[in-house]
């Protein structure tokens, strides 16, 4: 079915009842496998309070999300210092890396000067 969207966010925070979270949790790993299945870009929202947000992590890394979200977050390695966490990412290809906003972005900023290099000389073109 045609969706209308770009990316579909899955959210464990304020759209699930505290009552409901473990059940939430437990339904990625079938939802998210069958979403991306059918061309969907899937993201989790997590909670970034004491004893939910390690919960929400693992299982959305469990669930190979394309990416997850998490809001207020003050640093990248409160995410990163869980090793089953950095351990999955890593297995799943990812490079697992905390940084500053600033070095972020110089890096990215890197990254567009070398890629565009790249496309201009091989003549690409976004269809």
């Amino acid at each position: 079915a045609e969706r209308g969207a770009d990316l579909i966010v899955l959210d464990l925070e304020d759209g699930v009842a505290p009552a409901a979270k473990a059940a939430a949790r437990a339904a990625l790993a079938a939802a998210v496998p069958a979403l991306m299945a059918r061309g969907a870009t899937i993201y989790v929202r997590v909670n970034n309070s004491s004893g939910l947000l390690q919960q929400d992590l693992r299982h959305a890394v469990q669930s190979g999300a394309a990416g997850i979200v998490v809001p207020k977050l003050e640093s990248a390695a409160e995410v990163l210092a869980l090793d089953d966490v950095r351990a999955t990412l890593t297995r799943q290809g990812y490079e697992v890396r905390g940084t500053a906003p600033n070095e972020f972005a110089a890096y990215m900023r890197a990254e567009a000067n070398k890629w565009s290099d790249v496309v201009s000389r091989a003549q690409l073109r976004a269809e």
